[in-house]
């Protein structure tokens, strides 16, 4: 189980009619996510089920309409590769405020993670055997 809370800023460049102009406003945005990996398999060499949500506000003086800037649902599988490497494929459905501040997009991501966690401590040496005499 995996749970965090992120605070973000952002200059976010304006939009009209579709176009870019040269304005951009700064919100302060709160994300909070969760999420579960599920061993469905004894093995941790087969695949486990993946599931997770966030949802993400903004506040500040551009936000007019709503604060609610997103939401992100995953679901999908996760493979471990070796004890380094975790390979995850997920569909995330993001239903996401567009730049007009009342308007909604509702999008399907198919996305391909590939983690590489080395364990970069050092290694410890076993402790040398001491031969202890004993004398009589």
């Amino acid at each position: 189980m995996q749970q965090r809370f992120r605070i973000d800023e952002r200059w976010q460049q304006k939009f009209e009619n579709r176009e870019k102009t040269d304005v951009y406003v700064y919100s302060t945005g709160l994300r909070y996510f969760f999420g579960v990996h599920i061993p469905v398999f004894k093995n941790p060499m087969l695949p486990g089920l993946l599931v997770s949500d966030e949802v993400l506000i903004q506040f500040g003086q551009s936000i007019v309409y709503n604060p609610f800037s997103q939401n992100r649902l995953n679901i999908g599988i996760r493979q471990k590769v070796s004890e380094e490497n975790v390979i995850d494929l997920t569909y995330m459905n993001i239903y996401q405020q567009n730049s007009s501040g009342y308007q909604y997009d509702l999008k399907n991501t198919l996305r391909l993670f590939w983690f590489y966690t080395p364990d970069i401590r050092k290694k410890k040496t076993p402790p040398h055997m001491n031969v202890v005499e004993r004398v009589h």
